[in-house]
């Protein structure tokens, strides 16, 4: 089930992504990508899949409520977190356990690259408002951006 919608999604053997609407009783069916499916994120009526075939990662950014892929992007390594923004406008991926990447949503274009833990990072929060991106790694330290401003400390 989708979060605060009659939809559920789903991903078959066939690597087709189908999203059905409970509420109206029928199937809208996402573009199709022929790849094995590896990572699937939702929020609200966004998703990613990331997919890797031939050694190539290819990260798709779709609108669930109308099945339209937005965006596809080619990446060298692979996004082990991904998190929206409370606005949904940005997302927060993290690259290779240590890099940080903000891209826009709309546009697909990278905004931001954040480097700074020396251990691998275990997870990304947004605060409550949206404002600062929380970091926490296995180097025991936190790190919080507020824009192009970082504060780190060790807890």
């Amino acid at each position: 089930m989708l979060p605060n919608e009659p939809k559920i999604l789903s991903c078959l053997r066939d690597d087709n992504i189908r999203i059905c609407d409970i509420s109206l009783e029928r199937k809208i069916q996402l573009t199709v990508v022929k790849f094995p499916l590896m990572v699937l994120k939702l929020y609200h009526i966004q998703m990613i899949k990331q997919s890797e075939y031939y050694n190539e990662i290819v990260e798709y950014l779709w609108d669930i409520s109308s099945g339209k892929q937005l965006f596809s992007r080619k990446l060298s390594v692979y996004v082990i977190i991904l998190i929206f923004s409370p606005d949904g406008i940005t997302i927060v991926s993290c690259l290779d356990y240590r890099t940080i990447e903000l891209w826009d949503v709309l546009t697909g274009k990278q905004i931001q690259i954040l480097k700074g833990h020396s251990d691998d990072i275990c997870g990304i929060k947004f605060s409550l408002d949206g404002s600062k991106i929380i970091l926490y790694s296995r180097d025991k330290t936190i790190q919080t951006w507020n824009g192009l401003q970082e504060n780190k400390f060790k807890c």
